[in-house]
């Protein structure tokens, strides 16, 4: 067995962090199975797992998530059922007056059927641990039959450790989670510390980019952003690539998608959606079909060219497949003020250098 000690340290260099490690083992062992079995998960971390996963597809994984702390975010669990090939136990360990805190992560071959490589350490499923906290970890290479049945025998161990996930558990912990978020909130209310920016200047904030995230795109209702001046003349709405995720889009990129879109007036009008390779975003190509662009999205400056929008574009999921309400609303009304409440209340409101959007429910 080859055994690698790794250190991420405090300077929170990419390359060098625990995420891009895991990216680099799964693209360079090919990797298509997955075993977790961790104390926290919050959907930022589990995001980025499966990202590692973009270039080799995830055909089988098993997860045991800890509950113990109420601190695994209820959403993870969602997430991890909706997944194709996915077995999912969750792990409670207080009525024995002990806490469940084991952080493994296995990556193998589904042809095979072996776990190739085991990483133990301290970190857990979350954005913090994988990306910024300093965390020790031992990735351990299988290299001969005895490693590959001692992998099997650990996974096996902490597997029995879990339990199904009932509804009655996942409904009891929503619970539990929802009273122990609202002690932390104020906690963080209460101790956070501003930083005062300069006049005009916004603090850029990638949702997944934290731990505060407690809802997943794709499980949202709704998602919204302001129009801003990425429009082509206002003629595309460029979004971020974390929001591809609510219209079941690959956020680093596919072939172009055609979605339906019901609009105010009763219509409803076809329109593609384009992965931009150069900057990583994801645009919709819209026409005059739509009222809004019809008139103009962005308003005509007194010396020539176009100022930036004042709407907000909002997209609501229907029941029929591919097919989204699209409206628009003024940045300056109270139901847009309400929607980036709501997608606070979450961790879900993000920020570019001169936009923000969110998703909610």
């Amino acid at each position: 067995m080859i055994v690698e000690i790794l250190v991420q340290e405090e300077t929170g260099i990419k390359k060098d962090s625990i995420r891009q490690h895991i990216e680099n083992i799964v693209d360079k062992k090919k990797c298509s199975t997955l075993n977790v079995a961790v104390a926290y998960a919050t959907v930022s971390g589990t995001n980025q797992i499966l990202h590692a996963f973009k270039k080799n597809k995830l055909n089988q994984s098993r997860w045991v998530v800890g509950l113990s702390d109420m601190i695994t975010q209820p959403d993870v669990l969602e997430l991890l059922l909706a997944l194709k090939g996915a077995k999912v136990r969750v792990a409670d360990t207080n009525q024995y007056g002990t806490r469940y805190h084991p952080k493994v992560f296995q990556f193998g071959d589904h042809k095979s059927g072996r776990p190739e490589i085991t990483i133990i350490g301290s970190a857990n499923m979350t954005a913090s641990a994988l990306n910024d906290n300093v965390e020790t970890l031992s990735l351990l290479y299988a290299e001969s039959e005895k490693d590959y049945s001692d992998f099997r025998k650990l996974w096996r161990q902490l597997w029995k450790i879990g339990q199904p996930l009932s509804s009655k558990i996942m409904n009891d912990y929503r619970k539990k989670y929802a009273a122990a978020d609202k002690i932390r909130k104020d906690q963080r209310r209460k101790f956070k510390k501003t930083t005062k920016l300069k006049a005009g200047q916004q603090k850029v904030k990638e949702v997944f980019s934290s731990d505060e995230a407690q809802l997943d795109p794709k499980l949202a209702k709704v998602c919204w952003i302001e129009v801003g001046k990425a429009t082509l003349f206002g003629r595309e709405l460029e979004f971020k690539a974390e929001l591809a995720n609510f219209f079941d889009l690959v956020s680093t990129g596919q072939p172009a998608q055609t979605f339906n879109f019901e609009l105010k007036d009763g219509t409803t009008t076809s329109l593609r959606m384009k992965y931009q390779t150069k900057n990583g975003m994801w645009r919709l190509q819209m026409n005059p079909s739509i009222p809004e662009v019809e008139v103009g999205l962005r308003p005509k400056l007194p010396k020539g060219g176009l100022g930036r929008s004042p709407h907000v574009a909002i997209f609501t999921k229907t029941k029929a497949a591919k097919t989204f309400e699209l409206r628009f609303i003024l940045d300056t009304s109270k139901e847009y003020a309400a929607l980036q409440t709501k997608s606070e209340e979450t961790g879900t409101l993000g920020q570019t250098t001169a936009r923000k959007y969110g998703w909610c429910n």
